[in-house]
């Protein structure tokens, strides 16, 4: 499938992303025309609609976890259902998916550019892509609170099958080294569900904790990160050293 057809497939899947999603054919055919200001512009503007729905995008989950949290540290029972936490964690997932579909549209465009003597000077932009909002948020953040949110909910709750990592079956290698392991290969697109199913079944390194403030008209307490004392980890390869403990 090309990457056009999927950028369709996924605005068909995903409506709320529908407007959102780069501009690929429009931004190829400014490549295919050659008009360097144009394609610059039109550049420029795709970048910042990217940022902008991530940005509103992010803000509304850290939020809403971030409430859950609260309430759930002042002994709130109803805040870890399962169907709401299902919806939180799709609705990461969706984002993250949005978030590396639109990089991998840049970088195609960039790669573009790069081929055309007209538009090779243009092939600079995917530097300022590299250092854009949208690039460097960190979907950690909200899988910690989530984290919490289903340990809660596990409580509660029989142990969730394991269907999910019975599937990446031809992907696993052979437990190798010292200890008791085993190595998984998983694509970078499916990082993020992966680290969600993790959630539903182990609790997370890093805890959430309410913090008080000094107001005494109203609630403004905020919530912090906490590292726990993990027994068991689940690694995940990567530059942030991402773990996971039992």
């Amino acid at each position: 499938m090309t990457f056009g057809k999927e950028l369709a497939r996924l605005r068909e899947e995903h409506p709320l992303f529908a407007n959102h999603y780069l501009a690929y054919q429009e931004l190829k055919d400014a490549v295919a025309q050659g008009d360097v200001s144009t394609l610059m512009a039109r550049l420029r503007q795709e970048l910042d609609k990217i940022n902008d729905i991530v940005n509103v995008e992010m803000v509304a989950l850290r939020g809403g976890l971030q409430a859950r949290c609260r309430k759930l540290a002042d002994g709130g029972a109803d805040v870890a259902d399962e169907e709401s936490l299902s919806n939180l964690a799709e609705a990461i997932i969706r984002l993250h998916a949005f978030v590396e579909t639109n990089y991998l549209g840049f970088q195609k465009i960039m790669k573009n550019c790069a081929e055309r003597q007209e538009t090779a000077c243009c092939s600079w932009f995917l530097s300022r892509v590299e250092e854009a909002a949208f690039r460097h948020e960190t979907f950690d953040d909200l899988l910690v609170p989530l984290g919490q949110l289903y340990a809660a909910h596990r409580q509660q709750q029989p142990a969730p099958d394991d269907a999910f990592v019975r599937g990446l079956g031809p992907q696993a290698q052979s437990p190798t080294g010292e200890g008791n392991s085993q190595d998984y290969f998983v694509q970078a697109k499916d990082i993020t569900r992966l680290k969600v199913y993790l959630l539903k079944h182990l609790l997370p390194a890093g805890t959430m904790t309410k913090a008080k403030t000094t107001s005494s008209t109203r609630d403004t307490s905020r919530m912090e990160s906490k590292l726990s004392r993990p027994l068991v980890h689940v690694y995940l390869e990567g530059s942030a050293g991402n773990q996971y403990a039992e």
